[in-house]
Parts: structure tokens; C-alpha cells; sequence
């Protein structure tokens, strides 16, 4: 469907960045990154990272490599061709957005046949740990940022709970949003049809 195309497209585009990077077209890599800017922090230890020994860095990992502090901020490193090169959308949007692709291709698979679920199950098993999960982290983060002298450290996440809380709103969201969006269409196709097939009984007739 037209959705899942445009999902795919909104996750795959990112991991252009760090090929264009690779292959040394970098002014395209940086209109990626750029045009992404509004849709994620792309903080570099919070990223996958391309071409490089590891998938993913920590501050400190990165710290110890040399990459200046001032650097691993929001929109800040990019990467080289030791680290390799960072996605254009964080661990935990590439999990959200990869399981709503997938989602979306299983429920179209399936004949569109799943029964929607329930709005507090959502709440509790797609929306809360991702709350919890990102919130305590930027809550920490900005705490620690602008308020410095407190000594409150950041409650940094790990990639393994981002790519879990991220995936289960994806695919939870699929599971709760798209069957009731197929419902109110074939509702609203099903009372169209009624009414054009009742017609107007004067028509055709004596």
C-alpha cells in the first residue's frame, strides 16, 4: 500500500547517508542528514554507525577514539572511515519506524484481518516503556546539561532497550490503529454503496 511505501521510504533514505559517505559523495550524504534534522537528534551515541568497527558507539566508546566532546551533541558527528558512519535517524526510530513497516506489510498480508487492539493495551505495552525508557534519558540528559554543577549523571539507555521499546510501539501501533482505520473505510465504502444502490425509486418508473 501507498502507507507502507512511505514508511519504508522514511526509514531506508537514512541509511543512504552513511553509503554516500562511504563512496565519498558526501554533499549528497549531508542534504540526508540535514533534511532529517527536524525528525530526529541523531545524536551519535545514541545511532547505528556503517563501515565502521562497531555498529554502535557509547560516549565514552567515542571519547576514547578521539571524536571531541563538543561533537557528541544533537546533529554533532558524523563519523570516519575508522568509526564508520552514523544512520541519519537514531536506534530507537529506525526500531519504531522498521516494525511499523513490517507490521504494516504482515497486516496487509493477512488479508487485513486482525482484530484491533485494545486502546489500553497500547497505552501500557506500546506507549509506557518507550516513555519511560526515553523520558528518564532526556530527562537526566537536559538536567545534567543545564545544570551541571548538580552532579546528576545521565541515565543513559542501552541500544538493546531502544530497538525493544522502539519495535513495540511500532508494531503495537499497527495493531491498534490500522485495523480500526479498515473498519471505518470499509464502514464508510459499505454505507456508500447502500445509499447509491437504493437509488430513487420514482427513477424508472410508468
Amino acid at each position: 500500500t501507498l502507507l507502507n511505501t512511505l514508511v519504508f521510504l522514511y526509514v531506508a533514505v537514512p541509511f543512504l547517508a552513511p553509503i554516500l559517505m562511504k563512496v565519498g559523495n558526501t554533499r549528497a550524504a549531508h542534504l540526508i542528514y540535514l533534511a532529517y534534522r527536524p525528525l530526529c537528534h541523531q545524536i551519535p551515541y545514541r545511532s547505528w554507525f556503517l563501515f565502521g568497527e562497531r555498529p554502535f558507539y557509547s560516549m565514552e566508546d567515542l571519547l576514547e577514539r578521539g571524536v571531541p566532546p563538543e561533537l557528541l551533541v544533537p546533529f554533532g558527528y558524523i563519523g570516519n572511515e575508522n568509526l564508520g558512519y552514523k544512520v541519519a535517524l537514531c536506534q530507537r526510530d529506525t526500531a519504531l519506524y522498521g516494525s511499523l513497516f513490517l507490521a504494516g506489510v504482515a497486516f496487509g498480508l493477512s488479508g487485513r484481518r486482525w482484530r484491533p487492539l485494545s486502546l489500553r493495551a497500547y497505552l501500557l505495552f506500546g506507549v509506557l516503556p518507550i516513555a519511560l525508557d526515553g523520558g528518564i534519558q532526556w530527562v537526566t540528559f537536559a538536567v545534567h546539561l543545564l545544570f551541571p554543577a548538580w552532579g546528576i549523571p545521565v541515565l543513559e539507555s542501552t541500544p538493546l532497550r531502544r530497538v525493544i521499546t522502539g519495535m513495540l510501539l511500532g508494531f503495537l501501533t499497527v495493531w491498534a490503529i490500522y485495523p480500526r482505520v479498515q473498519q471505518t473505510v470499509q464502514e464508510s465504502l459499505g454505507g456508500t454503496s447502500g445509499r447509491s444502490g437504493r437509488g430513487d425509486p420514482g427513477y424508472g418508473s410508468g
